[in-house]
């Protein structure tokens, strides 16, 4: 392939006859343009597409004869403006990324704090209902439930015989499930959880 100074690629873009001259930019200037964005972060994929890019906008500029080829050289020029548009795809990756992150812990924080008012809101209905039992359930559950005592054990701190500790035992479960179940508040948090 031949090469073009930068005077005939100028005059084959302005005269529509650009193909050959289009494939020498691509086949000079893409590998820089590849490494300088792999070196950066990116991937080759990510390069092809900002040396795309740089390449219409500097036909563009030719086009609209806002390109001064008094000041600049046109490889020099082409990879500035790939440099450019890599900087700001990078900048606009790591802000998206950034709130990417800080969108996920915003709801992981929402969540637990959802998390957290049902368990407390249960806990506290819990509480009201363990609260209406007599003295007795509550000290059977208490030491069964939240203690998670075996049957002698409590039966060896009550005074009782192990057999009437399950028995006991069993009512004043019983009995907290059914109070369980027709608070219908409590159904509706335990069906959300």
């Amino acid at each position: 392939m031949a090469n073009y100074t930068d005077k005939q690629i100028l005059e084959a873009i302005r005269s529509g006859e650009s193909r050959d001259v289009l494939k020498h930019l691509y086949i000079s200037l893409l590998p820089n343009v590849e490494r300088h964005i792999s070196s950066n972060s990116g991937t080759k994929d990510e390069a092809f597409d900002i040396f795309q890019d740089a390449i219409m906008l500097f036909f563009k500029q030719i086009n609209n004869n806002s390109f001064d080829e008094n000041k600049y050289k046109i490889a020099g020029y082409i990879f500035t403006i790939c440099k450019n548009l890599w900087i700001n795809t990078a900048k606009r990756k790591s802000l998206e990324r950034n709130w990417g992150k800080q969108q996920i812990q915003e709801l992981e924080i929402q969540e637990n704090i959802e998390q957290n008012l049902i368990a407390e809101e249960r806990k506290s209905i819990l509480d009201q209902l363990f609260n209406q039992m007599g003295e007795e359930c509550k000290k059977l559950l208490r030491f069964s439930i939240y203690l998670d005592l075996s049957a002698k054990e409590i039966a060896d701190k009550l005074g009782g015989n192990e057999n009437m500790v399950r028995v006991q035992s069993y009512r004043c479960r019983k009995k907290l499930r059914e109070m369980v179940q027709a608070n219908t508040s409590l159904m509706n948090i335990l069906g959300n959880g």
